[in-house]
């Protein structure tokens, strides 16, 4: 028997390897000495960071190298870096020198053959986009989307923080409107592209307003330019000194070129198929009129673009509507996505319920309460009834007199404010009761909020943190005692529920309410009529619930009770 010999091939390999380590160390040699020779480091810390580089080039150099060891490098690097940052300014050193520039080219070095060895990685991709951003590095930042783009075509957070770079930092509207269409061909049923698309229109637009507000112009074409906006752009005069300085070379573009990566395996965006979609460049200010309605044209079409795409998305419609309240420029579109949104779902109640929300939702800002904030509950319960006036039914009832109650939860609102909205969300009770659109859980409700109406406004926050718990009420006569100050409450929280039951005789949540009401009546000693009206109801609502999902509540919370009392 003979031991098989190490192939030429392996021997070739390993050789490779060896030599392309070697290249990447002696490169590393002028560096190395000017931090020795500036006083930096000294000889000995030189040398253990020369022998763990090797030892991290040997692990990524390898053919199975893993993410984790292209990121312990990079970790010792970072290290390095701030530990240069430290002795610098101990030295009274303020400026950068080559040191610097050469460890962080040296960071970007290993992202770039981190990058190239796990294309499909995205968080690898956005850590170094994080570390470009920290340091300033904008023209290598478009590199490093070019490529970003050009592997995850698909991605859609690096397509809209390549587009909010460009319009952010960059002040480039071009750019990045090229950047969100060049998106949506790629991924036209993201919801999320849409909707960036979308708020970067309506901001645009409020800029371009500004613009000619601060100039002093009412209108006419050439009034605001798309590649110049004003807000938000840096002074004259006024750059950015970051790493680019000394380290890369060349004219800045028009904006980030997708495409830079060799090898493209995604079918990047080198390779889309252009879908239809009307380039609205003409149309980013030079060519539109004076006024909101003018500027806000182009969002008014890219949201009908998106209604057309993703017609029965209906979350794609509430972000536009809630992108229109945060900025002044989307009010003469917010009323015509609100039409539609009512013509295309109008018996949602999740639509109903986020249209009443949006008022509020708007005053969030605000901490305390004040005259915008009752306004804006006026609108709210405004918006309720014109759902209800239009498509009622019993789902949507259910819904908003859920959200009724809910804002009586809200911190800080006064407590006459509590009052009125409980009164509310009793009238819709009523309301649902008679048109016969009432479920189990508004009856629920509907019992528990007569309590509620019955304290005063001091003790609503005390004593009935929750209306919407079945046993609210209980809990509620257990604080208060059995006096009878409020037994016209606890009659009127039982004929809710005899009413609800005789709707809705199988539903074993709201026989347990019934039940606990009856006994919170009784007290803690009921007569003999009163265990016997107990006794009779207790095998009626058992006879009703016979066969019945969730019916052993009725003997878990019914007969516990009974016991109790």
């Amino acid at each position: 028997f003979f031991l098989p010999r190490r192939s030429g091939t392996c021997r070739g390999r390993n050789a490779a390897m060896a030599d392309r380590v070697r290249e990447v160390m002696e490169s590393m040699v002028p560096e190395l000495e000017d931090v020795q020779r500036r006083g930096l480091c000294s000889a000995s810390e030189v040398k253990v960071l020369v022998r763990r580089r090797e030892r991290f080039e040997y692990l990524v150099h390898r053919p199975r190298a893993t993410r984790d060891d292209f990121l312990r490098y990079l970790q010792l690097e970072m290290n390095f870096e701030a530990l240069l940052k430290c002795r610098r300014r101990r030295l009274g050193m303020t400026r950068q020198g080559p040191p610097d520039f050469a460890i962080r080219r040296r960071i970007h070095f290993i992202f770039s053959r981190a990058a190239r060895r796990f294309k499909g990685d995205e968080r690898l991709w956005m850590q170094w986009i994080d570390f470009a951003e920290r340091r300033k590095a904008d023209k290598r930042l478009e590199r490093i989307y070019g490529r970003a783009l050009a592997v995850l075509p698909h991605s859609v957070p690096l397509w809209t923080r390549a587009a909010a770079w460009e319009f952010e930092a960059r002040s480039n509207a071009s750019a990045a409107r090229r950047l969100l269409q060049r998106a949506l061909r790629a991924n036209r049923g993201s919801r999320e592209l849409w909707l960036a698309y979308f708020r970067f229109e309506l901001i645009f637009a409020e800029r371009v307003q500004r613009r000619r507000s601060a100039l002093g112009l009412d209108g006419g074409a050439g009034a605001a330019d798309g590649d110049d906006v004003a807000a938000g752009s840096m002074a004259d005069g006024e750059e950015a000194v970051g790493e680019d300085d000394g380290e890369d070379d060349g004219e800045d573009g028009g904006g980030l070129e997708v495409g830079d990566e060799d090898e493209d395996e995604d079918g990047g965006a080198a390779g889309l198929a252009p879908a239809p979609m009307t380039d609205v460049e003409g149309a980013e200010g030079g060519e539109l009129g004076g006024g909101s309605a003018a500027t806000s044209a182009v969002a008014r079409y890219v949201y009908e673009s998106a209604v057309a795409a993703m017609p029965e998305d209906v979350e794609l419609r509430l972000g536009c509507l809630r992108a229109c309240g945060e900025v002044e420029a989307g009010a003469p579109i917010q009323a015509a996505i609100e039409t539609s949104l009512r013509d295309s779902f109008g018996e949602s109640a999740a639509v109903a319920v986020a249209l009443a929300s949006l008022p509020l939702d708007r005053c969030a800002a605000e901490p305390e309460w004040g005259s915008a904030h009752a306004a804006a509950l006026r609108a709210a319960l405004q918006s309720l009834d014109a759902s209800l006036a239009a498509a009622p039914s019993a789902h949507l009832r259910d819904a908003c007199v859920a959200w009724v109650e809910a804002v009586t939860q809200r911190e800080g609102l006064p407590p006459a404010t509590v009052v009125r909205m409980r009164k509310k969300a009793l009238q819709l009770c009523k309301a649902a009761h008679a048109a016969g659109e009432a479920s189990p859980s508004v009856y629920q409700r509907w019992a528990a909020l007569h309590f509620a109406a019955a304290l005063s406004a001091a003790d609503v926050s005390g004593l009935l943190p929750d209306a919407s718990e079945p046993d609210a009420a209980l809990a509620w006569r257990q604080l208060g005692g059995s006096d009878g100050a409020h037994d016209g409450a606890l009659q009127l929280a039982l004929s809710a529920c005899e009413a609800g039951a005789i709707r809705h005789p199988q539903d074993a949540s709201l026989a347990c309410m019934r039940l606990r009401l009856l006994l919170a009546r009784c007290g803690e000693r009921p007569t003999l009529s009163d265990l016997a009206h107990l006794r009779d109801l207790f095998h009626e609502v058992a006879s009703a619930l016979r066969g019945t999902p969730g019916a052993l509540c009725v003997w878990r919370g019914g007969g516990g009770g009974g016991g109790g009392g």
